[in-house]
């Protein structure tokens, strides 16, 4: 019975140290959305022949992923 109880108390261990690692990692993906989402903000004010970067970025890798769809499908 003993050895149950202490079966128990290495599952619930575990189980804490996943759930802090989860937190943790909970908090660094706030932090980097804030910081992509600062990212965004910056390059939609930064404006070249009437487009904003943002959209021009967008484009290209659109243009990328249709070149890569394209190669794929050959």
């Amino acid at each position: 019975m003993a050895r149950g109880s202490g079966d128990n108390k290495t599952l619930r261990d575990k189980l804490i140290d996943v759930m802090y690692e989860n937190e943790q990692l909970k908090a660094e993906n706030s932090k980097l959305r804030e910081i992509l989402d600062k990212a965004y903000d910056f390059m939609k004010q930064l404006v070249i022949d009437g487009r904003n970067l943002l959209e021009r970025f967008l484009e290209s890798i659109g243009q990328m992923v249709e070149k890569v769809r394209d190669s794929l499908r050959r």
